[in-house]
C-alpha cells in the first residue's frame, strides 16, 4: 500500500485514533502526561541511536506513532469538563443564576425560540468558560442576538433531555460531541445587553457586514429567496433560504454548494492569486503575496462566520497558498492530513461533526480514485473531456461519502450525477458574478442589467434543482443502515479506493473482506428486522399511541388514525428500523402477545376480566379507578402510565405501586416502554 507509506498520513491516522480513544475511554490525565513524557524521552534516545546507525529505523517509527497517538488521546482528554477546573459545569446548580455570556453562533430557530451557541464567561461571581445552548423565547418584545454580543441574564442552566422514544434523535449526545453540555431558556425581561462593558469583538463586526450585504441586496431589487441564495453561495449563510428550496438541493444531491467548502475557497484562492500577482515585483514579493493571500482567505472565513466547513477549507488552502507561492511541490493527501491534524489539535470535538467526516471522506476519495478513474477513458473532444472530469470527481466523492450518507441520512439521491454535471461548471461563474454583485451593491453602483441577469441565473438554478428533486422515484429514502453495515462498507470502500490507485493483494484482500462483512451484516440486520417482535408504548402528549412490531411491519394502535399518519415518533421508528409495512388500528382493551396479555385501562375503566392474571397493565386517558383493587384482582407484572394522564393521578398510582411492590413506568419521565418477545 504505497499510499500509506507517506509519513504524514500514517501519523494522522494514529493521531485520529488517539483522539477517539481519548473521548471514548477514560484515562487518568496524570498518567497520560507521565506516559507522554516517557515516550518522548525514549524517542529522543532512539533518535540518537538511529543517527549513529546502531538501531533499526522501524523502532523509531513505531515510537513516533505511539507518541502521536498519545498526543491525540491527551488532547481529547483535556477538552472534557472533568479535566477543566474553570469549566462552567462545575458552577451550575438547580436554581436561577446570574450569567454573563457572549453569542458565538446562530443556530436554526423553531416556532417558539431563537437558538444560539454562547460562550459562558461568568456564573454569579465565578469566572468560567465553556459553550452552552441558549434558547430565547419569541414574542413581540424579543430582539434577536448577533454573534459577538455580550449579555447578562438570570436563568436556570439545565441538562439536555434524554430521548424518550425509540430511535428518536439523541440531541443530548449530539450536543455533547460538539462540546456543549448544558442549555438554558431565556425570556426578554430577564435579559440585559452589556456590550458597553466589553470591547466590541471582530465577530460582531463581521455580522454587521453580513447584515449590510443582506440589506444592500434587497435594496437593489433581489427577492428574499434570491438574496438568501447569494448569501449561501458567497458566505455560506443558509438562514435566508426557503426551507423547501433547501430540501430540494438536498434531494438533488447538490446541497454542498450552499455551504462554503473547498470548491468555493479554491476559486477564491485563484482570484486572490491573480489580483495580488503584482506584489511579486516587490522585494520579498513572494512572502508578501503569500501573507496577503492567506490574510484575505481568513478574512473571507471571518465574513462567512467561521463555520466548520469554511474553517476546514481555508486551513487546507492556506497550506496550498504557501506551497504554490514558495514554488514547492505539494502532495494533496499530505496537505489534507496536515489540515486535519491542525483542526483536531485546536478543536478535537470536530471529529464527531458530520460535515467534517463527509468533507474529508469526499476529498480523500477524489484524490485517491479520481486520477486513475479519469485515465480509463480519454475523450478527444474537449467539452466531453471536461464533463468526464466533473463526472469522475462527482462519482468518486459520492462513493467516498456513501457509508456516511446512508448511516446519517438514510437516503441516496439517484440523480446526483446529472445535477452536479450541470451545476458545478456554473459554480465558478455564480461565485465570480456573486462576489461582483455583492461589492457593487455595497458601494451603491450595481447596474440593473447585471442584477437582472444574476437574478435570472439564480431562478434557473432553483427551477433546475426543483425539477431534479421532484423526481421522487430517483430519491431512495428510508434506507435502514446500522453500525455494523456502516463499518464494514466503510472498510470495503476505503480499500477499494486504494486498489484503484495501486491494485495489489494487500489492497484487494481487505476490500473483499469488507464487502463480505457488509453482506453478512446486511443479512443479519434484515433477518433480525423480519423476526423481531416487540410491543412499544410511545411517549406522546395528550394522546395514547402504542404499537407492535412483527414480521417486518408495525401495527399502530390509537384512538384516531388521522393524527398518526405524520407522527414523528412513528415515522422515525418505521424508517430507522427498516420496516416494510405500517398499519393503523383502532385501540382495543386487551391484546395477546405470545403467552402474555396487555390490558389497556382507559376512561371506560374496564378491567374486571375473568381468568386474566399477571397482565401488563397500561393506564391511559386518566381513568378514575381504584388501583389497589385492580392490583388485588389482576396481580399485574407491571403497570405503565403514558403521557396522556393527569399528573396528579400518576403521582397517586406511583405511590400505590411502591406500597404493593409493583413495577411502575411513567413514559413522561422514563421514556417509551418496550417489551421484546
Amino acid at each position: 500500500m504505497r499510499l500509506l507509506n507517506f509519513i504524514v498520513i500514517r501519523l494522522s491516522l494514529f493521531f485520529v485514533t488517539g483522539v477517539l480513544v481519548g473521548f471514548y475511554i477514560e484515562i487518568d490525565k496524570s498518567l497520560q502526561y507521565i506516559g507522554l513524557g516517557i515516550s518522548l524521552l525514549i524517542l529522543l534516545f532512539y533518535y540518537f541511536l538511529q543517527y549513529r546507525s546502531l538501531h533499526p529505523q522501524y523502532t523509531f517509527s513505531a515510537l513516533a506513532y505511539l507518541l502521536v497517538f498519545q498526543i491525540g488521546c491527551l488532547n481529547a482528554t483535556i477538552q472534557l469538563p472533568d479535566h477543566q477546573e474553570n469549566h462552567y459545569v462545575h458552577y451550575v446548580n438547580q436554581s436561577a443564576q446570574n450569567i454573563v455570556f457572549e453569542v458565538s453562533e446562530v443556530q436554526k430557530e423553531n416556532d417558539y425560540n431563537y437558538k444560539y451557541l454562547v460562550e459562558i464567561h461568568q456564573i454569579d461571581e465565578n469566572k468560567c468558560f465553556g459553550q452552552c445552548l441558549i434558547q430565547l423565547k419569541k414574542d413581540s418584545t424579543t430582539i434577536p442576538f448577533h454573534p459577538g454580543q455580550f449579555y447578562w441574564a438570570n436563568t436556570i442552566i439545565k441538562d439536555f433531555n434524554e430521548p424518550k422514544n425509540p430511535t428518536s434523535f439523541d440531541y443530548k449526545k449530539f450536543m455533547k460531541r460538539r462540546g456543549v453540555y448544558k442549555q438554558a431558556y431565556l425570556t426578554p425581561f430577564k435579559l440585559k445587553n452589556i456590550d458597553h462593558i466589553y470591547s466590541e469583538k471582530i465577530t460582531y463586526w463581521a455580522h454587521q457586514q453580513r447584515s449590510r450585504i443582506k440589506d444592500s441586496l434587497l435594496v437593489n431589487g433581489f427577492l428574499q429567496n434570491e438574496s438568501g441564495l447569494i448569501q449561501a453561495l458567497i458566505l455560506g449563510q443558509k438562514d435566508g433560504i426557503d426551507p423547501e428550496t433547501y430540501q430540494d438541493f438536498s434531494k438533488a444531491g447538490v446541497v454542498h454548494i450552499l455551504a462554503v467548502s473547498g470548491l468555493h475557497v479554491g476559486i477564491v484562492l485563484l482570484i486572490l492569486q491573480y489580483v495580488f500577482k503584482p506584489l511579486e515585483w516587490l522585494p520579498y514579493g513572494q512572502i508578501i503575496k503569500t501573507l496577503t493571500v492567506i490574510a484575505f482567505l481568513w478574512l473571507f472565513a471571518l465574513m462567512a462566520g467561521f463555520s466548520p466547513s469554511v474553517s476546514r477549507a481555508v486551513t487546507m488552502f492556506s497550506l496550498f497558498a504557501i506551497a504554490i507561492n514558495m514554488k514547492r511541490k505539494t502532495n494533496t493527501i499530505n496537505v489534507l492530513c496536515i489540515s486535519l491534524f491542525i483542526l483536531l489539535l485546536i478543536h478535537p470535538q470536530r471529529i464527531f461533526e458530520v460535515g467534517f467526516q463527509l468533507s474529508y471522506s469526499a476529498v480523500f476519495a477524489i484524490v485517491t480514485m479520481q486520477p486513475p478513474l479519469f485515465k480509463l477513458w480519454k475523450p478527444k473532444w474537449k467539452p466531453i473531456k471536461y464533463l468526464w472530469s466533473i463526472a469522475s470527481v462527482t462519482l468518486t466523492a459520492q462513493l467516498g461519502v456513501l457509508p456516511l450518507s446512508l448511516y446519517y441520512f438514510q437516503q441516496f439521491p439517484g440523480l446526483f450525477m446529472l445535477a452536479n454535471i450541470v451545476i458545478i461548471p456554473l459554480l465558478g461563474v455564480l461565485l465570480v458574478m456573486g462576489i461582483l454583485v455583492v461589492i457593487l451593491s455595497l458601494i451603491g453602483f450595481l447596474p440593473e442589467f447585471l442584477q437582472l441577469t444574476y437574478a435570472k441565473i439564480l431562478q434557473l438554478l432553483t427551477v433546475f434543482v426543483n425539477k431534479i428533486a421532484s423526481q421522487e422515484q430517483f430519491v431512495i429514502q428510508n434506507i435502514s443502515f446500522d453500525e455494523w453495515m456502516f463499518f464494514s462498507l466503510s472498510l470495503a470502500i476505503f480499500f477499494l479506493l486504494l486498489s484503484f490507485r495501486k491494485p495489489q493483494f494487500g489492497n484487494l484482500a481487505p476490500m473483499l473482506l469488507g464487502f463480505i462483512s457488509f453482506f453478512i451484516a446486511s443479512t443479519f440486520h434484515f433477518k433480525h428486522t423480519n423476526q423481531h417482535q416487540e410491543f412499544i408504548v410511545f411517549d406522546q402528549a395528550r394522546k395514547s399511541v402504542f404499537a407492535r412490531q412483527l414480521a417486518g411491519g408495525l401495527q399502530v394502535f390509537s384512538d384516531e388514525e388521522s393524527d398518526l399518519t405524520a407522527n414523528y415518533a412513528i415515522k422515525n421508528f418505521e424508517k430507522l428500523q427498516g420496516l416494510k409495512k405500517l398499519t393503523f388500528n383502532k385501540k382495543q382493551n386487551i391484546y395477546r402477545f405470545n403467552e402474555e396479555f396487555v390490558l389497556v385501562v382507559d376512561e371506560k375503566e374496564v378491567y374486571e376480566i375473568p381468568d386474566l392474571k399477571k397482565p401488563i397493565v397500561l393506564l391511559t386517558n386518566s381513568p378514575k379507578i381504584n388501583l389497589e383493587r385492580l392490583i388485588e384482582m389482576l396481580e399485574p407484572s407491571i403497570i405503565i402510565a403514558d403521557a396522556n394522564n393527569y399528573r396528579s393521578f400518576v403521582e397517586l398510582w406511583k405511590t400505590t405501586c411502591q406500597e404493593h411492590e409493583i413495577d411502575f413506568h411513567y413514559t413522561f419521565e422514563d421514556g417509551a416502554w418496550r417489551k421484546k418477545w
